[in-house]
């Protein structure tokens, strides 16, 4: 799993593609280009690797606008991490191979990280903190 902390550096990682992901999960409010930005430029590379928004923000125009960007699907902190694990899976179920597989199966709030047994995944945001 790679993490990062910018919009530009998951950029980086993902246009071009140097390795597939399974699924990003990319929080909007990212220092440099938000995350709409990220996911719409990676839409318009020809990236289109399952990516789920996981943020704060959870006002109509921002879900409206995730999708437009791209988005697979939309979660507003805070989260129960079973529906976050569900919202993964349901991303991804339409990706070879995935149907029935586990994406994350233990997030650490104290750590801020994510233990997963997908082959490969980005997350880009700043930490998860538990309510």
């Amino acid at each position: 799993m790679d993490v990062v902390d910018t919009g530009e550096a998951a950029l980086g990682l993902l246009i071009p593609p140097p390795k597939d992901f399974d699924i990003v999960v990319l929080d909007v409010m990212l220092p440099g280009k938000s995350g709409f930005d990220v996911v719409s430029e990676m839409r318009k590379a020809g990236q289109f690797v399952p990516t789920l928004i996981l943020t704060a923000r959870g006002h109509s125009v921002d879900v409206l606008q995730g999708f437009a960007a791209g988005a697979d699907d939309y979660l507003t902190k805070p989260f129960d991490l079973t529906i976050l694990i569900a919202r993964i899976q349901g991303c991804c179920a339409g990706v070879n191979g995935w149907r029935g597989r586990n994406a994350v199966t233990f997030f650490s709030s104290a750590t801020s990280r994510f233990t997963s047994n997908c082959s490969s995944c980005a997350y880009a945001g700043r930490c998860f903190r538990s309510p």
